[in-house]
């Protein structure tokens, strides 16, 4: 026995050290994983230029009720050609008559406006509450991003885990089937066995060969996702420290967890800024059919010699205001069309809030009963761990004795393999359900709120 151990400690070492890439990689925790994501990867980052979109559209607001102040200068050369001029004969003599030369003359200018709006029907105040509800619209996106983006990682970074823990039980496996080949070769020398049981060992041993294969596969496969998770190329070296699985039951109960993700979620406080924001987009269409005031002065100086557009204030100068007020008779229904457009998008932005909400409780919903169950398998799959352990215990004792056959073995082999495994991916299930519960919630930091 202490042979048996000695040789899968030596054989385990020899795995780790054959799997070590030859290309540096790096060696990520978690959390560095999370922060990488957080500055590359693009939901994350789109989400941050709709804020900067938001807070755009705030200084254009703001602009509707700011003096616009424009300065022009102008220059201006004309010719008039040389011209014939018919005459006339007025009482008996000829006057006039005879061609006039080129004629050429200078005019130059310079001009500044002041508009300012006075009222606009409500539509420059309303446009200015509109861009602040949108502002805290796109805050509360920018934190939604954040935990999608969180929960992707972390769902990744497990998957990975898991993978390698699987590669691990397979290549243990390995061990014991290479084991049972020799065992199988020095019994059938002795004439203990027959040679078929050799064979049957050799074809064992190459299924565990090709489950390993498969499973390299799968580990360079979640390598790439956990990389497109982080915003980076898919192709680059990676790896990550283990986190050995945490078991816990929930510490509250489903309803109040649906609760805590109705008042915290910000895709759900999001929606009502945008309900909010739609709701004035309505007032700023209706303003249409309000008189509108503006107010205008002008300073203009002009000559036909330049320098005297800029000197002698005292001349050469023009300046006026005035104010006015707009009525909107008829427009041909634009006014009108507007309020419905805005209406209907109110309508639709309320529907996507009660969208949100019923897709937060319905993630909130399978992620718990996700959760719980693999809470309840993970108890079975113990149980059929010890089981299938002492199968295979019984079994290697009667195929020395023999009494059993390697048919047996095998067999009990196979159901110890696939017992740890479903140990593993239950373990490891559970991780990602976690942390797709705190997605659902709002919050990529509540374990201990939920979690005994």
């Amino acid at each position: 026995m202490k042979r048996i151990i000695s040789l899968t400690l030596g054989l385990t070492a020899l795995a780790a050290l054959m799997t070590t890439p030859l290309a540096a990689q790096e060696i990520l925790t978690l959390d560095d994983c999370l922060s990488i994501a957080k500055m590359r990867n693009t939901t994350v980052v789109n989400a941050g230029h709709q804020q900067t979109i938001a807070l755009a559209g705030r200084k254009t607001a703001y602009s509707n009720i700011m003096p616009r102040l424009n300065g022009g200068l102008s220059a201006r050369h004309s010719v008039i050609g040389p011209t014939k001029n018919n005459s006339q004969v007025v009482q008996g003599v000829e006057i006039g008559g005879g061609d006039r030369p080129a004629r050429t003359s200078n005019s130059h200018s310079f001009s500044t406006t002041v508009n300012q709006t006075i009222y606009d029907g409500g539509a420059w105040w309303n446009q200015i509450k509109q861009s602040n509800q949108q502002i805290k619209a796109s805050d509360l996106d920018y934190e939604t991003s954040l935990i999608t983006v969180t929960n992707q990682v972390k769902s990744a970074y497990y998957e990975l885990l898991k993978d390698k823990k699987q590669l691990d039980v397979f290549r243990e496996s390995q061990i014991l089937r290479e084991e049972q080949l020799r065992r199988s070769e020095t019994m059938y020398r002795v004439g203990s066995v027959a040679q078929i049981d050799v064979f049957r060992s050799k074809v064992a041993l190459n299924q565990v060969r090709i489950q390993i294969l498969n499973q390299q596969t799968q580990i360079d496969n979640s390598k790439a996702s956990l990389n497109m998770s982080m915003g980076r190329d898919q192709s680059l070296p990676v790896d990550v420290v283990t986190i050995e699985p945490q078991v816990r039951p929930l510490a509250i109960s489903k309803q109040q967890v649906l609760a805590l993700a109705r008042n915290s979620h910000p895709s759900i406080r999001a929606g009502e800024h945008d309900v909010a924001a739609a709701g004035l987009g309505v007032k700023v269409a209706k303003s249409g059919w309000l008189p509108s005031i503006t107010a205008r002065g002008g300073y203009t100086r002009n000559n036909s010699e330049l320098t005297r557009v800029y000197r002698s204030f005292d001349k050469n100068y023009n300046w006026y205001m005035n104010a006015n007020i707009n009525f909107n008779i008829w427009d041909g229904n634009r006014t009108s069309g507007n309020v419905q457009r805005t209406q209907a998008q109110e309508n639709i932005t309320r529907q996507n809030h009660r969208r949100a909400i019923l897709l937060v409780e319905r993630d909130v919903i399978q992620a718990i009963n996700n959760y719980q169950s693999n809470l309840e398998k993970i108890d079975l799959y113990e149980d059929n761990l010890v089981e299938a352990a002492e199968t295979m215990r019984l079994a290697e004792g009667r195929y020395q004795q023999g009494a059993g056959t390697l048919l047996e073995i095998i067999d009990a082999q196979e159901n110890l393999t696939s017992a740890r495994i479903q140990l593993v991916r239950a373990q490891y299930d559970a991780e990602t359900y976690k942390a797709r519960l705190e997605s659902a919630i709002g919050s990529d930091d509540s374990g201990t709120m939920l979690f005994h």
